[in-house]
């Protein structure tokens, strides 16, 4: 004959018991013998991550196709310091700074079914920065020095200055501009690119 099944704890697997029985008769007494065969759980169906385009400061719904049975899906982010997931909106990505983004998701097993993961990337881009505009002091004569200031721009990057006309005129590295000859001065100033930004530059003469 053969006895109940149950299932083994803190596990997704179950075993059968099997006991087989051979009877008595008029020489001899009955003889059995019993057995666990174990019935693992079964892999899941391909599991396909689907990321959202993502950009600095935006949200983005990432989604999950395939796998099998009743288990819920769970994400997490490998790259916390780039994106984040919600702790409220399963999926809800967010992103922190420019870089690549790295998520895996998890189909839960049930009683069927092992679990299952896949992992996805997306690279979140830097944003251009807000107009940037570099004013030039109204008059520099040979000798005489003026001020080059800047308003505008995005970010953290710090702001330098160069002159594409150094026979002319000289910068500083706070904007502070010497006339050195007679001519059109020309300066670009720059300001850095950060962890979310571009660099941006404007010139003026």
């Amino acid at each position: 004959g053969v006895s109940g099944s149950s299932v083994f704890p803190n596990d997704f697997n179950y075993y059968c018991t099997i006991t087989a029985t051979k009877a008595g008769d008029s020489n001899y007494n009955a003889v059995s013998d019993t057995k666990n065969v174990t019935v693992n759980a079964a892999n899941q169906a391909p599991l396909s991550l689907m990321m959202p385009a993502l950009t600095v400061g935006g949200t983005g719904q990432a989604t999950v196709s395939g796998g099998s049975g009743t288990g819920g899906v769970s994400y997490s982010t490998s790259t916390p310091t780039v994106c984040g997931v919600s702790s409220t909106v399963q999926g809800l990505l967010n992103g922190i700074v420019a870089g690549t983004c790295s998520v895996p998701a998890t189909k839960a097993g049930d009683g069927s079914y092992n679990s299952i993961s896949d992992t996805n990337s997306i690279v979140i881009p830097k944003l251009n920065q807000a107009p940037f505009s570099l004013m030039m002091p109204t008059s520099l004569a040979p000798g005489g020095t003026g001020q080059a200031t800047v308003t505008g721009g995005s970010g953290t990057g710090g702001v330098s200055y160069s002159t594409s006309s150094p026979t002319v005129c000289d910068v500083s590295s706070t904007g502070l501009l010497t006339g050195i000859a007679g001519g059109t001065c020309s300066v670009t100033a720059t300001k850095a690119a950060d962890g979310s930004y571009n660099a941006v530059s404007d010139t003026k003469s």
